[in-house]
């Protein structure tokens, strides 16, 4: 149930006036760009403008320099995103707080520095680091480091992708438990060199943290932070690291802040799939 100054209260209702922010990474596709929009203020025909709140999909044409925390000011209708039998994208932004989405409007810029700004230094040295990638390597490599290193998968050719699942080796890009257990053993290693074994640990947890926010903090990367964290926690008092215990933990610590949890699917398919390594 919305009311009249949110968002959702005027989908399919016809074009509006909107002003907001880059709420989230703009996911960049082959023949569109998804941009996650915190909305502001609204002003529909006819209507003085008004403050508003709630969350917006924006599906734009590829293309465009748009970042992080960017001010814009857009034009079009909100609609109610579409269910199908197979799958409900309704819900799948419902999950996500997004109740509108918008059907490439007319966006402009005009203006910078919303949101956090420790977020938008994240988000900015994703960047730099997959424009690196691609400087440094031909593709299909540069993709699958891309991939593999910081969770964008968006440049792998059809068929190497569908090679990896015809393969059954599509996990290897994921970032997950594999990658988390790596990193954590070289930041313990590093760090061991300069500080005792608790700060060693807890310097490691926060850099395993910080990576779980630099490759977009999905289900899976979470999951795999969390029991890595306990991990190196447990090591330290004589715990043992695996078993149901850390992984009930880790459900229950991420369905506290977000209780639609488990009905996404990446969660599911990330516990599960552990859950059948640990019994």
């Amino acid at each position: 149930h919305f009311d009249a100054e949110h968002l959702a209260w005027y989908n399919d209702q016809g074009r509006l006036k909107a002003t907001g922010w880059v709420a989230g990474y703009a996911d960049r596709r082959e023949s569109s760009l998804l941009l996650r929009v915190r909305v502001e203020r609204i002003q529909a025909p006819g209507c003085k403008e008004i403050d508003a709140r709630g969350m917006a999909m924006l599906m734009l044409p590829p293309g465009g320099d748009w970042q992080y925390g960017d001010r814009l000011e857009l034009w079009g209708e909100p609609t109610t995103p579409p269910e199908a039998e197979e799958f409900s994208y309704r819900a799948y932004l419902a999950r996500r707080g997004i109740y509108s989405l918008f059907s490439y409007p007319s966006a402009v810029k005009t203006g910078s520095g919303a949101g956090s700004p420790l977020l938008k230094g994240i988000y900015d040295l994703r960047e730099r680091a997959y424009l690196t990638l691609n400087r440094i390597f031909p593709q299909p490599e540069a993709a699958l480091l891309a991939g593999i290193l910081l969770g964008l998968e968006r440049d792998l050719p059809d068929d190497l992708e569908r090679a990896f699942q015809d393969t059954g080796t599509a996990h290897i890009i994921a970032i997950s438990g594999f990658n988390m257990a790596v990193l954590s053993a070289l930041f313990v290693g590093l760090f061991r060199r300069f500080f005792r074994r608790g700060w060693a640990a807890l310097l490691a947890a926060a850099a395993i943290s910080f990576y779980t926010l630099l490759v977009g903090a999905n289900p899976a990367v979470v999951r795999a932070a969390i029991m890595g964290s306990l991990a190196l926690f447990g090591r330290l008092i004589g715990r043992s690291s695996a078993g149901l215990t850390p992984l009930a933990f880790s459900a229950a610590v991420m369905c506290l802040f977000d209780p639609h949890l488990p009905w996404d699917v990446s969660f599911q398919l990330s516990f599960t799939a552990t859950l059948g390594l640990v019994l």
